[in-house]
């Protein structure tokens, strides 16, 4: 389906990319992983169309493709959703599914049935109900993903990119893309699935490539590796110890801790105060589980809260 070979990139005297290769089979979900810095995104871009490549080919059903802007890699079935979604707040997903791609008539009036009817099979498809009629500032994270999703399917995508698409949701709601991916995969999409989460590689990849300071490094079934292996490949050496999977305890400097004790249903709706992507993580390892009652570790910054928490 998709074959990079011996992809290169330069910023300047600045070589990024060291001849990458990569290799996607039609109904696969292919991890894409490295560190911070290792070249995942150029790689992702040059694939895209956002970057041209310095050096190397890019072939797609055995067709080499040159993409020269995003919309030639539309073209060519590919779709990207990125950390960051492109949605536009005050549009509902309908119209954000066919932003600057609408179903006109003759006469050039939108045909506003005909995309929705589309959007709602594309729904059907995906397993997700949404409502499509709200600005999409009123979705949740998680919807707002799908809908990222559903553009892409609705532009015929057949290789689909996902970067780190796990980050903002809770374990729930990762559960069901990740049953979207698999209804994803047995329709013969590829999927690209980039994640700093190397337990979920084992949960839904079925091979990983593995890229360390921008050269490539490995290949191999997601079956043969387990994840000390991956960590070695990442790093490029074997890590002997880590850290617990729950900490109970950070030293934060200028941040006084208490305990709280609340009810599950404030505890649960006291995530949504949480600041950025930690919310589920710092819940999850100030809970007691075995319990029925949450304890919940609240902390107040000396002086007022950050702007960005609120």
């Amino acid at each position: 389906m998709l074959q990079l070979s011996g992809i290169k990139k330069s910023f300047g005297n600045i070589e990024v990319l060291h001849g990458v290769d990569l290799s996607v089979q039609a109904g696969e979900v292919h991890a894409l992983l490295g560190e911070n810095g290792a070249g995942k995104s150029t790689l992702t871009k040059i694939l895209c169309g956002i970057l041209k490549p310095s050096a190397g080919e890019i072939r797609i059903n055995g067709e080499p493709r040159q993409f020269s802007d995003y919309n030639e890699a539309i073209g060519a079935g590919i779709g990207v959703v990125f950390q960051e979604f492109s949605l536009v707040p005050y549009l509902n997903a309908v119209e954000n599914m066919f932003l600057a791609r609408e179903v006109k008539n003759r006469l050039g009036f939108l045909k506003h049935a005909a995309m929705r009817r589309r959007a709602e099979a594309i729904m059907r498809q995906l397993g997700v109900t949404i409502a499509l009629d709200v600005p999409i500032r009123h979705l949740s994270v998680a919807e707002q993903q799908f809908v990222e999703i559903a553009k892409a399917l609705a532009l015929d995508a057949r290789i689909l990119v996902l970067d780190e698409p796990t980050a903002t949701l809770t374990p729930a709601e990762v559960g069901h893309l990740f049953q979207v991916m698999r209804s994803l995969r047995s329709k013969g999409v590829s999927i690209i699935f980039i994640s700093h989460h190397l337990e979920e590689i084992f949960q839904i990849c079925d091979r990983v490539t593995v890229l360390r300071d921008g050269a490539y490094v490995s290949s191999c079934a997601v079956s043969e590796v387990d994840q000390p292996r991956l960590v070695e490949m990442m790093v490029g050496h074997r890590i002997e110890s880590s850290f617990p999977p729950n900490p109970l305890f950070l030293p934060m400097p200028g941040l006084s801790f208490t305990w709280k004790r609340f009810s599950w249903q404030k505890a649960v709706r006291s995530q949504a105060s949480a600041c950025g992507l930690a919310r589920y993580s710092v819940l999850r390892a100030l809970s007691d589980r075995d319990e029925q009652k949450l304890y919940f570790r609240c902390w107040e910054r000396i002086g007022r809260p950050a702007a960005s928490c609120r």
